[in-house]
């Protein structure tokens, strides 16, 4: 169920992403189907918008202002781009595309070069194209401007359209052999889902009560992993992107979220592969129990990130027995205002630990299960190996 909730956070990550790479995230406009617009919004201030139109015909290409970054690729050969023989231009932008042959063509009639030039001078990050859509990221001082104000937006974007359509054929020498964007937006969709992971992958594990043994050995092995996993994904983007303009998005990405991604999930991977890959059967030790408590939890929420808490703990029957905590949480609901908002008791049992060098281990359980056992009762610890060697027990099986 665990891995199942974590994948699941992966995909819709991944999802969400594709959308922005391949243009779905832009909706028609209901006087104009081919007028395209997407607009995010955040507590009602614009934090996101996008301005596009449809086309036909087209192909992928991307042209974002030149970084240091790009130069540097371009330098060591991981990198090419369309060149135009314009100095001032070539250094100013730089073109991702599977088309360089087809786009150059385009760009060389000066036309395109001009129509370029004109929409770049508006504030907007970058120009996308897929086969069905043109579409700009604009700039923030542009974000509250009404739709007629980028008239003059789309008309530029169509002329480029114009001069961009291409009915590819199996004759056209400049059709690539490899699709290299399609890849790119996978891997970058892959990053995007292994830094969600990464970051909120934690929150399906408490569905569950699976506890590491050795956090030292544990934190080891998962660092050892993923720095294993980034290595491999660094050698695989330079296999599919060496020599393809490609390469500097998706290796600037990588190393923005992707090796943050893979390191954090990697724990997740590790703790599943751990936990379900085949490995010995559990050793199971009987321990006495040395001591019971539960914690009266109170919470009032004061605000929409604020949270008052309170708790009381105890370890006799008149604070934790069955019969005694309706009165307990009574009690403190009429000296606690924080109690009256919501209560609710949890419950931990302690016991010997069944290697010599350590004293006691604790968990928490269930109120039926704390209720049926008395201090100095036995129960049953099942102690797993692990597939990776580090031992791990799931605390709902101990009885």
């Amino acid at each position: 169920m665990v891995v199942l909730l974590q994948l699941c956070l992966f995909a819709l990550a991944a999802f969400t992403r594709g959308r922005f790479l391949f243009g779905t995230h832009l909706s028609a406009n209901k006087d104009n189907p081919a007028k395209l617009e997407y607009v995010a919004r955040s507590k009602g201030t614009t934090t996101s918008r996008h301005i596009g139109i449809t086309q036909d015909y087209g192909f992928s290409f991307i042209v974002r202002r030149e970084r240091w970054y790009h130069r540097i690729f371009k330098a060591i050969g991981l990198a090419t781009e369309v060149q135009i023989r314009n100095e001032a231009f070539d250094n100013t932008y730089f073109i991702i595309t599977d088309f360089p042959n087809h786009l150059e063509r385009a760009i060389h009639s000066g036309i395109l070069t001009g129509e370029l030039q004109k929409l770049f001078q508006l504030p907007i990050k970058s120009l996308h194209a897929t086969h069905g859509k043109l579409w700009v990221r604009l700039k923030r001082e542009d974000f509250t401007q009404p739709d007629d104000y980028f008239d003059r937006h789309r008309t530029i974007l169509k002329s480029i359209s114009e001069h961009t359509q291409y009915r590819p054929s199996h004759q056209d020498v400049s059709q690539p052999k490899r699709n290299a964007g399609y890849w790119a937006f996978l891997f970058l969709c892959a990053h995007a889902g292994l830094l969600t992971w990464g970051i909120f992958g934690g929150l399906p594990t408490l569905a569950d009560n699976i506890e590491m043994l050795d956090r030292g050995e544990w934190y080891a092995q998962t660092i050892a992993l993923g720095l294993a996993l980034a290595t491999v994904w660094f050698l695989l983007i330079v296999v599919f992107f060496r020599g393809t303009s490609w390469v500097c998005w998706v290796f600037m990405d990588f190393i923005l979220c992707g090796i943050l991604g893979i390191m954090l999930s990697s724990h997740f991977i590790a703790r599943e592969a751990n936990v379900h890959l085949p490995q010995p059967a559990p050793t199971v030790y009987s321990q006495p129990i040395s001591q019971k408590y539960c914690v009266l939890e109170c919470r009032q929420r004061c605000g929409k990130r604020c949270t008052r808490r309170s708790n009381y703990s105890g370890n006799t029957d008149a604070h934790c027995a069955a019969h005694s905590r309706p009165a307990v949480m009574q009690r403190y609901k009429q000296s606690d205002p924080i109690c009256r908002s919501s209560a609710s008791f949890a419950f931990r049992i302690t016991i010997r630990h069944w290697e010599p060098q350590k004293q006691y281990y604790h968990f928490p359980t269930s109120a039926t299960f704390f209720d049926s056992v008395s201090v100095g009762q036995y129960v049953n610890v099942p102690v797993n190996e692990g597939a990776y060697g580090v031992k791990w027990i799931n605390q709902d099986e101990i009885r």
